[in-house]
């Protein structure tokens, strides 16, 4: 059944895994030459904020990840598009 929250990345377990908090991995992005609040990290690893392309590269070097893991489900995308106008 789908529904109608977005499916986050698994940019908190991998987090997890290299035991870094939120604030910790803001400030590796930060070193790594891209701004961002711890805030803003939690908002991306509930699925609720898509990086910025700069963003998105840093997080795939620091976490191991593929860019693909950051964008939505097919089927989120074809309801977005259902319900706009």
């Amino acid at each position: 059944m789908a529904t109608d929250e977005p499916t986050p990345p698994p940019v908190r377990q991998r987090r997890v895994e290299r035991g870094w908090s939120q604030p910790v991995l803001a400030k590796r992005c930060r070193a790594a030459g891209v701004k961002v609040h711890h805030s803003q990290i939690s908002k991306i690893e509930r699925g609720l904020h898509v990086p910025r392309p700069a963003l998105r590269r840093v997080l795939c070097e620091l976490l191991d990840m593929r860019s693909a893991d950051f964008d939505p489900p097919a089927e989120t995308a074809v309801a977005r598009e259902e319900v706009a106008p």
